[in-house]
């Protein structure tokens, strides 16, 4: 689906979502977000996020993921601190982030 055929409401929470993540990167100094779709599927950008959000200590994971499997294991080691810090994902999975699975993002 490209983005001509997305509802008005998803451009709108996309924007909103993506705006309201980079406020927050920005106060730690991270690099900001350019697509809420494209940017978590390697886990980096999650992590920082939880760590900006809840101050929780970014775990050691692969700074460079460049296959699956790398990027699978630093989303599980994402999803770990996100559920650390007590926040509800309602189903949320790895494979919805490596994939680009929007509906589950927003």
């Amino acid at each position: 689906m490209s983005s001509e055929e997305e509802p008005k409401w998803v451009e709108i929470q996309k924007k909103t979502f993506t705006k309201w993540i980079n406020n927050h990167l920005k106060k730690k100094g991270y690099e900001p977000l350019k697509s809420v779709k494209d940017d978590f599927e390697d886990g980096i950008n999650l992590m920082r996020l939880v760590n900006a959000l809840y101050d929780k200590p970014i775990p050691k994971h692969n700074a460079v993921p460049k296959m699956r499997p790398h990027k699978l294991d630093n989303l599980v080691k994402a999803l770990d601190m996100v559920e650390q810090a007590e926040i509800k994902t309602n189903y949320l999975k790895t494979t919805h982030l490596l994939d680009k699975d929007l509906k589950m993002i927003l």
